[in-house]
């Protein structure tokens, strides 16, 4: 698995706080991955991401960091198997860009 993460977090003019490109990255390059902890639905009250139809998870790296955006520059591909989510690159960034990802995507968000 890798390990080596492509991004950072600092303050953000989306909200808050937000994950920034460490170096300039092509269309499919890979970001990070995140470890995730699945979890029952009513077993946790904080910041999760759906994993199943029958349980959510709660992530590790800076997943919980990302900002949304209607126009994403980033995806999540969850790997159920090996319990983590990966984040790719969907055009090019340059360093220093903010990565985000449309919080509304796919069946499992």
């Amino acid at each position: 698995m890798r390990t080596h993460c492509h991004a950072y977090v600092a303050k953000s003019s989306i909200n808050g706080f937000g994950v920034f490109a460490a170096r300039s990255l092509s269309v499919g390059s890979f970001i990070e991955v995140g470890i995730t902890i699945p979890v029952s639905f009513d077993s946790i009250d904080v910041y999760r991401l759906a994993w199943t139809d029958d349980m959510d998870c709660i992530a590790t790296g800076c997943l919980l960091m990302y900002n949304h955006s209607d126009e994403p520059n980033v995806s999540l591909v969850r790997d159920i198997e090996n319990r983590t989510i990966t984040v790719v690159a969907l055009r090019d960034i340059v360093k220093d860009e903010e990565l985000t990802f449309r919080y509304a995507c796919g069946p499992w968000w």
